[in-house]
């Protein structure tokens, strides 16, 4: 923390969603714009950055790092861009005493937020919350509104003082934000990077104040995030399986919906089958008509003394029409299309898809699932097929 009698030297490192306000909250721990702000996502921090500032309270080295679960990528690059992010830091920085993790009070505590805490501990370690996290809650000019025009916002707000409100609000969060709150110990800071120089300084202090109070064999340090390696792999592997998951859930989806319209279809291609089938059983009797009718010619060339050219002539013109009622027969049957044929198509793409999942589960379970579903749905082919 520093020699006896120096001040402290305190390196934090800053971790937040995408859009949380990390940027106005660097600007405001170092006292001067380091980051320009934008209400364009794209536009936020990309890379990782060491920034410095000495004040009364000692030097403050902060590690600012790219958006966490930014919206343009997908849980896999989320993970493996947490990973590359935590990497560069450390080459910055040997230690850190302090995670800030930045929340926005607009957005409160989502599904999103939670998956950041459960991804910081997959790449620092289950007890980073615990030992080393102090939540920053941005927009507090927002809180203050809240108070003011929301009357059940705190409960019994009127008996509380001005500076206790926050504090009260804290108390009264239930879910996975009071839990989270108690894991932190309380180390929670409302901060308006809009406000006055006064009321940014007293959030600094406060964020300097739970430092320093973190105590210095708590300090983490790089070996420790070398010895957190595997479980960062299995992050990344975990949630490329969940979102593999939800990919072959879909494509089964489909695969179960061109079922469902074949069979669907099924009673309307017996009923086109039946009516061919009877046209096709009526040819023998157009056959035999035509015959009878060449044997009608045959005597009309004998009493009649027709040519043989005529008597050619009729004949090619009955045979024609035959030719054609046939022809007609084929066409519209080979437009009628087989559902075994369309059920033998599933089978071989779900054969694929099973084989691609047995690959990407690398081993592992955490496909199983979907592998059972795959396995399920194939029974369901076979039945279909009896039932043709």
């Amino acid at each position: 923390m520093g020699a006896k009698g120096s001040k402290p030297e305190l390196n934090l490192l800053m971790v937040g969603k995408t859009g949380n306000g990390k940027s106005s909250t660097a600007n405001t721990i170092l006292g001067r714009e380091v980051f320009k702000m934008s209400t364009n996502m794209s536009a936020c921090t990309k890379e990782v950055g060491l920034f410095s500032v000495v004040n009364d309270q000692g030097k403050v080295n902060l590690v600012d790092t790219s958006g966490l679960v930014d919206t343009e990528n997908d849980v896999v690059e989320d993970a493996k861009f947490a990973r590359s992010n935590m990497n560069k830091a450390f080459e910055l920085i040997s230690c850190f005493h302090a995670l800030l993790l930045v929340l926005n009070f607009q957005n409160r505590y989502t599904a999103e937020e939670v998956g950041v805490t459960e991804m910081m501990k997959a790449i620092f370690g289950s007890d980073i919350i615990r030992n080393h996290c102090i939540v920053i809650i941005t927009h507090g000019d927002n809180f203050y509104k809240n108070v003011e025009e929301e009357p059940t916002f705190i409960k019994n707000k009127q008996n509380i003082p001005r500076n206790q409100l926050f504090q009260r609000w804290c108390d009264e969060q239930i879910g996975p934000l009071q839990e989270l709150f108690r894991e932190c110990k309380r180390r929670i800071v409302l901060i308006n990077n809009k406000g006055s120089f006064e009321e940014k300084e007293n959030s600094v202090s406060k964020i300097i104040e739970f430092t320093a109070g973190i105590k210095p064999n708590n300090i983490y340090t790089v070996t420790m995030y070398n010895r957190n390696e595997e479980n960062r792999k299995k992050l990344i592997l975990t949630v490329y399986l969940k979102q593999l998951t939800k990919i072959y859930d879909d494509k089964l989806k489909i695969m179960s919906n061109d079922l469902d319209l074949i069979l669907s279809r099924d009673e309307s291609i017996r009923t086109n089958c039946k009516s061919l089938l009877k046209e096709l059983s009526e040819t023998p009797a157009v056959l035999s008509l035509v015959e009878t009718r060449v044997k009608d010619f045959v005597q009309l060339k004998e009493q009649r003394n027709v040519t043989n050219a005529e008597f050619n002539q009729l004949k090619d013109l009955m045979s024609n029409k035959v030719i054609l009622e046939l022809s007609s027969l084929c066409t519209k049957f080979s437009k009628l299309e087989s559902p075994l044929k369309l059920v033998a198509e599933l089978k071989e793409s779900t054969d694929t898809l099973l084989a691609k999942v047995r690959a990407d589960a690398q081993g592992t379970d955490k496909l199983k699932q979907v592998e059972e579903k795959i396995i399920k749905f194939q029974k369901r082919l076979k039945d279909s097929v009896r039932h043709w």
